[in-house]
């Protein structure tokens, strides 16, 4: 990748992006753990296998709703705000999950998850196109949906591997402490333009 003197500083942008990108793959992780924890949900919240279909098909519920909002949001507050925000009440989320002790706030939780990663995607993109020249676009928006990509494949593997040694909500707990990191990482980090 050619990089031109009047850009910002190439660590700063990768950075950026790349913090932003983690979100992506975060959300991932945390989307695709329902698939591992079909028999501790239905043993947790005494529910049948459609009841828990319902659970899972929630997150796309605000997810999909959220698609076009997300863009307005990012353009009007920025992607700094708008990420750190989303990466804070998924991990909120994921926490108020791991605790529920009935189908309700389980429900609401995995709705705000879904909510919440309809950021994922639409924040780093718009760092990549304030960031870096447009030329460098449609390589890394590629790069950005392998992360996430990564994250499904992985996902599934990792949970896995933390419930032979964890319950499910401890595992989950974890993974939600992994996102307020994450969150504090990205307001820290993580500027809506490049220093002029």
């Amino acid at each position: 990748m050619r990089y031109m003197k009047n850009e910002p500083p190439l660590w700063l942008a990768i950075l950026t992006v790349s913090i932003a990108s983690t979100f992506y793959l975060y959300e991932f992780f945390v989307r695709v753990n329902l698939s591992v924890l079909t028999h501790q949900l239905m043993q947790a919240f005494s529910m049948d296998a459609s009841v828990l279909g319902a659970l899972s098909g929630s997150f796309y519920i605000t997810y999909s709703l959220m698609q076009i909002p997300a863009g307005y949001m990012g353009d009007r507050y920025g992607p700094r705000k708008m990420l750190f925000y989303a990466i804070l009440v998924c991990a909120l989320a994921t926490l108020a999950f791991s605790q529920a002790s009935t189908l309700l706030p389980a429900f609401i939780a995995r709705l705000l998850i879904g909510l919440t990663a309809s950021f994922a995607y639409i924040g780093p993109l718009m760092l990549t196109a304030r960031w870096f020249a447009p030329k460098h676009f449609a390589m890394i928006s590629g790069i950005i949906q392998a992360t996430g990509s990564v994250g499904a494949i992985l996902g599934e593997d990792f949970f896995s591997y933390l419930l032979q040694s964890y319950s499910w909500r401890h595992t989950l707990f974890s993974i939600a402490c992994i996102g307020f990191v994450l969150s504090l990482l990205s307001w820290l980090v993580i500027r809506d333009n490049p220093p002029k």
